[in-house]
């Protein structure tokens, strides 16, 4: 079933099981200190607020869709994003693929990708302001696309990076490491 939880308060998760899609809005900041799984669609609202999920628990979801302000998301498994906006850093790091449906990621600070051994495909019209970093390993390529200029910030691909940006300049900060074609 589906479930939704609304706090006027910050709000720390215990362990949340839930099969089909799940729906948070905190009045603070979200943390979780149990193990999250959602079968389909994680929302997150928390709107100026920091979201801290699957840093020392496990976290599960079919997709998720969040909006805060700093956002820290580790899953153990792949990670589908959908509709997302981090209006402060954004940190993403999955134990499988990460890919994203047809919404756009708004990361307004710096951004960070890390899926291991695994691929990372981002190709919807993201918007990312801040530079945004990228990491993988092994045979498995990285894909990005951004609406208007993208800032490179630390890249290691394990195979071949592709990176289109439709609105602006392609710039580098730090180190760009690729085996593969870039």
């Amino acid at each position: 079933n589906n479930a939704s939880l609304r706090n006027k308060n910050a709000l720390d998760l215990g362990t949340v099981a839930v099969g089909q899609d799940f729906t948070v809005t905190p009045g603070g900041s979200l943390t979780d200190s149990g193990n999250v799984t959602v079968g389909r669609l994680a929302t997150i609202v928390a709107t100026g607020h920091s979201v801290i999920l699957g840093d020392g628990t496990t976290a599960n979801f079919g997709s998720v869709d969040f909006a805060g302000d700093a956002v820290t998301i580790t899953e153990n498994s792949s990670m589908v994003i959908a509709a997302s906006e981090a209006t402060g850093d954004l940190s993403i790091t999955a134990n499988g693929a990460i890919t994203q449906t047809t919404g756009v990621i708004d990361a307004d600070g710096t951004s960070s990708f890390s899926a291991g051994a695994n691929a990372i495909t981002l190709d919807s019209a993201n918007d990312f302001t801040g530079a945004v970093s990228l990491s993988n390993t092994g045979a498995n390529d990285v894909s990005i696309t951004d609406s208007s200029a993208l800032i490179l910030g630390t890249v290691a691909v394990g195979q071949n990076l592709t990176v289109t940006t439709t609105g602006g300049a392609l710039t580098d900060s730090v180190n760009v490491s690729v085996v593969g074609l870039a």
